[in-house]
C-alpha cells in the first residue's frame, strides 16, 4: 500500500472517530410528504399532540441533514410519492419510512416493499395503529442477527468498518480479495454486502454485476463504499446492482443505520417474497382443483374440443394439397360446366379449411393474436360464393336463398375476404339451421364512406323460430344456444356466433340481432374496409394479381424447394416449371444446407416446419456460412402455415427475405418471383 493511500485511510478513520463523538440529546422528528392537504393537516396535528416535531417536505428528499445525528426521525409519505430513490435517501440517513396508502390492498403492500418502505399504514387512518407504528419505527432495531460481509482490499479500513459494525451487535466477515467473494458468500450466507467500489483485479461494480447474475444471490443488498462523491459515479455503480452508496469518510452512526436498515428491509422483503411464493403455491393448488372440477363437469366437451383441435392440424396438410391441385385444374382446358363445378369445389375446400380452423381462431381471438389481410376482393362475388355453398342444403329444406345489394356498394374493396366469408358462413348456416321453410335474404349496403374508410352493413334475414329478449341478450356468449335442447335438435358447439362477434370487432365493426319469436330473426354486422390500398408495407400475403406475368426461361433460374410434404413439393415445382424455372427438392433442412453448399440457387423456398433441421435453423446456418465465406446472399422465402402475430418477425430474424403463407397461392408466389427474379429479367 503506498503512502498516499495510507494517509487517505488514516484521514478517513480520524474523521469517522470525530463524527462518532457528536452525540447529544435525542429529538423525535416526523417528516411529512402527503398528497392530500387535508390528510396532511390531520396527521400533522396528531403527531404534534403526541409530542413529535413535524417537518413538512415539499420534495421527499429535502431532509434537514444538519441535525440528523441529534434526532430520531421518521418519514411519513404518501404511496404515490414513495420511490426507490426516496427510500434509498432515507435509508442512507437512517430514517425509517412509513408508507401511507389510499387503500389497503395486496398490490399497495407489495409496491411499498418494492420501493423499500419500512412500514405501511392505509386509510382510513387508525390513530392507535399510527402511534404504535411511529413508536416502533422510532425504536432502534437490534441488529445483532444481521450478518455483514465486508469486501475491501484495504485491510486497515476494512477492519475499522468491521469494528464499527461488530460493536453495533452484527456478525461480520472480511474478505480482502474479490476473488474469494463467492466462497465467502456461500459459506457465510450474509444478509448484506459492504463493498469497496474501487479495488484492483476486480472493481466493486464489476463484482456486483457478476453477483447479480446469480439468482441465489439476488436478494442480498449491496452497499458501495468510495472516496468519490461524484453523482455520475454513484449512479453508474448503482446500475451494476448496488442498493446504496456511502461516501468515505462515513460516520459510524450513518454506517450502522444504513447497514442495519438495508439488511432489515432485505430480510423483510425476502420474507414477504417467501410468503408470496407460499400464497402463489396455494393459489396454484386451488386453481388446479378448480380446473379439475371444471374438467370433470365438462369432460365430454373437453374431449370433443381436443378432437377438433387435433383434426384441424391433421387435416390441414391434405386440404392444402387439394387446394393446390384444384387451382391447377382450373387453369387447364375445361368446358364451362367442368369449370363451374371445379370452382365450386375449390370454394368449398377453402371454406372447409376455414371452418376447420374455427376452434384455433377462437383461441387466437381470445389471445388477441388474430391478424387480418388487406387484399383486393369483390364483396358481391364473395357473398355469391357463400350462397353457392348453401344452395343444395337450403333447397333440400324448401328454403329460397336471396341476395340484395345496393347500387352504391363498390365493385372491389380492400380488406380480409376470408374473415368476411367466415362471418357470413356462420350466420347463413345458423339461419338455415333454425329455419324449416320460407326465405333467407342476405343484403349488403354502404353505411358510411368517408376518407377511404368504408363501412358496409350486412344483414341475414330468416323466417325461422326467432328469439326471445333473454335469448337475444346471451346469443353471442361462448357456448351459448337459445335453449338447452338446441344442440340436440340442431347441433353445434355454440362457438360460431361468439367467433362472429369477435371477428366483426377486429374488422372494426359490431354485430347484433333483432327478432320476434315464431316470426324469424335478422342478424346484422358491420365491418370497415377501404376502396384503395392503405398499407405501405409490401407483403405478398396482402397482394392478389390475375396472371403469372413473366416467363423466366431465358434466365434459366434454378430454385431450391425445402419442403417435407410431397404434395406441396409437386405443386410448387409444377408452378415453377410451367414458367421456365427449374427446381431441386430438399425434404428437410439438413439436405437443404448440403444442396446449397454444392450448387448455386437463385431463390430458396424454405418450409419452416421440417424434420432434422427446421427452416429457421437451416436459414441461420446458411447465413452464417455466407458471412464466413463472403458468399453471395441467396434470397430465402419462408413458407409457413402459421399466421400469428410475430411469425413474420421470427422469419426475418432468422435471416429470411420474404414470407409466403400456406396454402400456397400462385398469384402470391408470382409476386415473390417477380421481386427476386424480375430485376434480372428487366435488365
Amino acid at each position: 500500500m503506498d503512502q498516499s493511500h495510507k494517509k487517505n485511510t488514516k484521514d478517513i478513520m480520524e474523521q469517522s472517530h470525530s463524527d462518532s463523538k457528536k452525540l447529544s440529546c435525542i429529538k423525535n422528528n416526523i417528516y411529512l410528504h402527503i398528497s392530500d392537504k387535508e390528510l396532511e393537516n390531520k396527521l400533522s396535528q396528531y403527531v404534534i399532540d403526541n409530542g413529535y416535531n413535524v417537518i413538512p417536505l415539499k420534495e421527499p428528499i429535502e431532509f434537514d441533514t444538519d441535525h440528523l445525528t441529534e434526532t430520531h426521525s421518521v418519514l411519513l409519505i404518501s404511496s404515490q410519492f414513495i420511490t426507490h430513490k426516496t427510500a434509498s435517501k432515507a435509508s442512507s440517513l437512517g430514517i425509517p419510512v412509513i408508507t401511507v396508502s389510499n387503500e389497503d390492498t395486496i398490490e399497495s403492500r407489495i409496491e411499498s416493499v418494492r420501493n423499500d418502505g419500512s412500514y405501511y399504514i392505509a386509510q382510513p387512518i387508525d390513530k392507535e395503529l399510527l402511534r404504535s407504528t411511529i413508536d416502533k419505527a422510532m425504536i432502534p432495531r437490534s441488529p445483532h442477527t444481521y450478518k455483514i460481509l465486508i469486501i475491501d482490499d484495504d485491510e486497515m479500513l476494512a477492519s475499522f468498518h468491521e469494528m464499527i459494525v461488530r460493536r453495533a451487535g452484527m456478525k461480520t466477515k472480511i474478505i480482502n480479495s474479490p476473488l474469494k467473494s463467492f466462497t465467502a458468500i456461500d459459506e457465510f450466507k450474509p444478509d448484506l454486502i459492504l463493498m469497496d467500489l474501487y479495488m484492483p483485479v476486480c472493481s466493486g461494480s464489476e463484482l456486483s454485476r457478476i453477483i447479480r447474475q446469480k439468482e441465489k444471490y439476488s436478494g442480498i443488498p449491496i452497499i458501495f463504499l468510495s472516496t468519490e462523491s461524484d453523482l455520475n459515479e454513484q449512479m453508474a455503480a448503482m446500475e451494476f446492482g448496488g442498493d446504496d452508496f456511502l461516501s468515505k469518510p462515513v460516520s459510524p452512526e450513518r454506517l450502522v443505520a444504513t447497514v442495519s436498515n438495508r439488511a432489515r428491509r432485505a430480510i423483510e422483503a425476502n420474507t414477504i417474497s417467501s410468503d408470496l411464493k407460499v400464497i402463489a403455491s396455494e393459489l396454484k393448488t386451488k386453481t388446479i382443483d378448480l380446473d379439475s372440477a371444471l374438467t370433470t363437469a365438462r369432460s365430454a366437451e373437453v374431449l370433443k374440443s381436443r378432437l377438433i383441435a387435433t383434426m384441424s392440424h391433421e387435416i390441414r396438410t391434405p386440404i392444402n394439397g387439394m387446394l393446390g391441385i384444384l387451382d391447377k385444374l382450373i387453369n387447364t382446358e375445361l368446358n364451362p360446366q367442368q369449370r363451374e363445378f371445379s370452382e365450386i369445389v375449390l370454394s368449398s375446400t377453402e371454406s372447409l379449411l376455414s371452418i376447420l380452423n374455427d376452434t384455433l381462431d377462437f383461441s387466437k381471438l381470445e389471445a388477441g393474436k388474430m391478424t387480418l389481410e388487406n387484399i383486393e376482393f369483390a364483396p358481391v362475388k364473395t357473398i355469391n360464393q357463400v350462397h353457392k355453398l348453401f344452395e343444395e342444403t337450403a333447397s333440400s329444406k324448401g328454403i329460397n336463398l336471396r341476395f340484395e345489394n345496393e347500387a352504391n356498394v363498390p365493385t372491389t374493396i380492400y380488406g380480409d375476404p376470408v374473415r368476411l366469408k367466415q362471418v357470413l358462413i356462420n350466420l347463413i348456416n345458423n339461419a338455415i339451421k333454425f329455419t324449416d321453410h320460407g326465405e333467407i335474404t342476405t343484403s349488403v349496403s354502404v353505411k358510411s364512406n368517408e376518407d377511404n374508410h368504408l363501412v358496409l352493413l350486412f344483414k341475414i334475414i330468416d323466417q325461422g323460430v326467432g328469439l326471445t329478449i333473454n335469448q337475444q341478450n346471451s346469443i353471442f356468449d361462448e357456448y351459448s344456444q337459445a335453449e338447452s335442447s338446441t344442440s340436440r335438435t340442431h347441433g353445434g358447439t355454440g362457438l360460431g356466433l361468439s367467433i362472429c362477434q369477435k371477428l366483426s370487432k377486429i374488422m372494426g365493426g359490431e354485430i347484433g340481432v333483432s327478432s320476434n319469436p315464431g316470426r324469424g330473426s335478422t342478424f346484422w354486422f358491420t365491418a370497415k374496409f377501404s376502396e384503395h390500398p392503405s398499407s405501405s408495407i409490401r407483403d405478398t400475403n396482402d397482394i392478389t394479381i390475375d396472371t403469372f406475368p413473366i416467363d423466366y426461361s431465358a434466365q434459366k433460374p434454378l430454385v431450391l424447394i425445402a419442403e417435407d410434404n410431397d404434395v406441396n413439393q409437386m405443386i410448387i415445382s409444377s408452378y415453377l416449371q410451367k414458367h421456365g424455372i427449374a427446381s431441386h427438392i430438399a425434404s428437410n433442412g439438413e439436405i437443404a444446407v448440403t444442396k446449397k453448399n454444392s450448387g448455386h440457387y437463385d431463390i430458396i423456398f424454405m418450409d419452416c416446419q421440417m424434420p432434422v433441421l427446421d427452416g429457421y435453423q437451416a436459414t441461420r446456418i446458411m447465413r452464417h456460412q455466407e458471412e464466413s465465406n463472403d458468399g453471395i446472399r441467396t434470397p430465402i422465402i419462408a413458407m409457413t402455415g402459421n399466421v400469428l402475430t410475430g411469425d413474420r418477425e421470427k422469419c426475418l430474424n432468422a435471416g429470411m427475405d420474404g414470407y409466403l403463407s400456406k396454402p400456397i397461392n400462385k398469384q402470391k408466389l408470382a409476386v415473390l418471383l417477380e421481386e427476386f427474379l424480375g430485376a434480372e429479367n428487366d435488365s
